[in-house]
């Protein structure tokens, strides 16, 4: 099993963009990681996942815990696809970490999904 791919979001730098580049047909976990935004004694109460073109970026399995959100992504049709995490926080206070992903090379005979879903709520980590 591959580590996830995780994307950490800066208090510092929050338009810093996410680049993740996966072949056609690879799924793994991707996880948006807010620790170094969250202040201290405040957690994650809710979070959102978006998705742009939903047939290139295929979402599932949507999760999230006190500290970020993940979900399992996977590589459809060749191209781009833009991304956003949102997590609400015990404060009020909503954070978002932007990704460019794109899905390239791989077979064009994948047995693939070809759509997936462009929103997803986010249910607590088990």
């Amino acid at each position: 099993m591959p580590r996830a791919t995780t994307a950490f979001a800066s208090a510092y730098n929050r338009t810093r963009v996410h680049n993740i580049e996966l072949v056609r047909g690879e799924s793994r976990t991707f996880r948006a990681e807010f620790k170094g935004a969250v202040p201290v004694g405040v957690t994650v109460v809710a979070a959102t996942w978006r998705c742009d073109c939903s047939q290139v970026a295929i979402m599932s399995n949507a999760t999230y815990d006190d500290t970020g959100t993940q979900i399992r992504l996977t590589a459809g049709y060749w191209g781009c696809a833009w991304l956003k995490a949102a997590v609400t926080l015990s404060n009020g206070d909503v954070l978002e970490q932007p990704v460019s992903f794109e899905s390239r090379g791989g077979s064009v005979l994948s047995d693939t999904p070809v759509a997936g879903a462009m929103f997803l709520q986010a249910t607590p980590a088990a």
